[in-house]
């Protein structure tokens, strides 16, 4: 789940982004266990500075999204489909 800006989002709200068929989720997984767990749990992970599919898998049935988180680094993530409500 995504909390959005209401600065760059207009009525702010939530985003859930949901990634089916993760190839390399082995490399997901550890890169998202390393990002420290606050005690509430409700509170935020990281910021998103961006996330964005890459332009060369627009078209593919292979999608790869990059996501630029802004104290844990950018990790990629190739996947079957991407989703987000």
């Amino acid at each position: 789940m995504i909390d959005l800006d209401p600065v760059w989002n207009p009525g702010g709200g939530r985003a859930v982004v949901r990634f089916g068929g993760i190839r390399d989720f082995d490399a997901v997984r550890t890169f998202f266990s390393k990002i420290e767990r606050p005690e509430k749990p409700d509170a935020v992970l990281d910021q998103i500075n961006s996330m964005a599919i890459d332009s060369e898998y627009v078209q593919t049935p292979l999608k790869r999204v990059v996501i630029d988180l802004e104290h844990s680094g950018a990790i990629e993530i190739d996947c079957n489909n991407v989703d987000a409500s």
